[in-house]
């Protein structure tokens, strides 16, 4: 882990240095992979990584809660209650519970599943 925030700390300013970007200005939505774990940056990403031509449906279903148990821990669900894709303030957005919180309760899973 050390090495990798070493790089980072390497690459963020080489890039903004690259793009022409002054001082103290704001550099987002990077979209750091590593040949070391799967790339889960985008539902497309995951697809391309996860879902194979050939595959059967059951296959599918697989490697999609094959990916569900990975990213995320059982537990109290957070809440968030201003967004639209929650139901009862739990967040169901696959993306985001991986990426953001990394757990939720059964209803979470199941939804992200879907």
């Amino acid at each position: 882990m050390r090495s990798l925030l070493s790089c980072v700390k390497v690459v963020v300013p080489a890039v903004a240095l690259a793009c022409g970007l002054a001082r103290g200005q704001v550099v987002s939505h990077l979209n750091l992979v590593s040949d070391k774990s799967q790339d889960v940056s985008t539902l497309d990403a995951w697809r391309k990584t996860n879902i194979k031509d050939g595959m059967s449906e059951q296959d599918k279903a697989i490697a999609i809660f094959n990916t569900i148990v990975r990213y995320r821990h059982q537990a109290s669900p957070p809440r968030e209650y201003l967004s639209s894709e929650m139901a009862g303030g739990h967040v169901h957005d696959p993306l985001k519970s991986i990426h953001v919180y990394g757990y939720g309760q059964c209803c979470c899973a199941a939804a992200e599943v879907q």
